[in-house]
């Protein structure tokens, strides 16, 4: 199975961003959960 491949992104309001894939797909994901976490240490 190939990887989806993303024609475009775009920044919506809410922490959301929309997903355009080149076969036509499109998702909106919602980052607001993940914002509002605390960061850790990245090595």
């Amino acid at each position: 199975m190939k990887r989806p491949r993303l024609l475009a992104v775009e920044a919506l309001d809410d922490y959301q961003l929309r997903l355009h894939f080149i076969n036509g797909s499109i998702y909106t994901v919602s980052m607001a959960g993940e914002l509002e976490k605390p960061q850790g240490f990245v090595f």
